[in-house]
């Protein structure tokens, strides 16, 4: 089963409504940010797993990802590609 969420406050919903196993959400979602999101998430849920998509490469956002449970980030950069 797969969902789509337009921001945070509805990945939480269609989190509780849907029972993933894993959830991919952006730390900059509107509404909800992705970090509180994934807390919500975790304390209702918390066997699934979730992956934090950042365009952010610090030593915190690594902290904060872990922090709130999260098992890992995906860096998302954005470059051309070469054919």
């Amino acid at each position: 089963m797969c969902g789509e969420a337009i921001d945070g406050r509805v990945a939480v919903e269609k989190t509780r409504e849907l029972r993933p196993d894993l959830v991919l959400i952006d730390v900059g979602m509107p509404n909800l940010n992705g970090l509180d999101a994934t807390r919500q998430i975790l304390n209702t849920a918390p066997n699934t797993r979730v992956l934090v998509l950042t365009v952010h490469e610090s030593e915190q956002i690594v902290r904060d990802v872990l922090e709130v449970g999260a098992r890992g980030f995906v860096l998302n950069r954005t470059q051309p590609a070469i054919w």
